[in-house]
């Protein structure tokens, strides 16, 4: 059972870890961080974050139950001027949400939040089911190809380790500049594959290890703007 958070942090810097120290620039830890917002009940299990191009932030809930959240004013540092919350989205058709993505501007997996305008009339958030994997596991990462194909990861359908505390491996993965690069999450390794333009593995390639990290657990991950060269 993973540890069930209600609070947003915000990270005030990046810490990184690399095999290649001359292309990354670590700031100095420990790094500061401020509280976000508090979630009023407990528990609440946020499972996944998306910066909006607006500046807003999207937080999806893996229990107690599927929801959708919108905080907007999150870059405020004015402890007694909160961001505002919204309840974007309750899913009663399913019990959880593990990930969202953007695959096209203001529309996103599994939810169209673009505006309304005087010919498309959207008076709510329209979701609609995409795909249904009937052989999935615990899908709990994504990432697009394109704006129509998206990369998911099934962290219960992988290989992991027999002494790992829990059926997890892949948890979270990002596709930038042709690469796909996943998280082991029992065995905390960073790894990455090249990829060809439908989501499959270049003929040949072989997965690598980006970096060595000291954890017992590794879970979301992104790239910022730390990395020089190739990344």
């Amino acid at each position: 059972m993973w540890p069930l958070s209600q609070t947003l942090v915000a990270l005030l810097g990046v810490a990184t870890v690399s095999d290649r120290p001359k292309t990354c620039h670590a700031q100095e830890l420990p790094l500061p961080l401020r509280q976000v917002y508090q979630f009023p009940s407990f528990p609440t299990y946020l499972e996944s974050l998306y910066v909006r191009s607006i500046g807003d932030l999207l937080a999806v809930t893996g229990f107690p139950d599927a929801s959708l959240y919108c905080l907007t004013g999150v870059t405020n540092n004015d402890l007694h001027d909160p961001p505002t919350v919204t309840l974007t989205r309750a899913f009663e058709e399913i019990n959880t949400l593990t990930s969202i993505i953007e695959t096209q501007p203001e529309i996103f997996t599994i939810l169209d939040l673009r505006p309304a305008s005087k010919k498309n009339k959207r008076p709510a958030p329209q979701a609609r089911e995409i795909a249904r994997i009937a052989s999935g596991g615990l899908m709990i990462g994504m990432d697009t190809i394109s704006p129509t194909t998206v990369l998911v990861a099934d962290a219960s359908n992988c290989l992991y380790p027999p002494w790992a505390s829990a059926p997890v491996d892949i948890n979270d993965i990002n596709v930038p500049n042709g690469y796909l690069y996943w998280i082991n999450a029992i065995v905390a390794t960073p790894s990455r594959i090249q990829l060809i333009n439908d989501g499959y593995a270049t003929a040949g390639a072989e997965s690598e290890l980006v970096a060595e990290v000291r954890s017992i657990f590794l879970d979301k991950f992104t790239f910022g703007s730390v990395w020089e060269g190739e990344w």
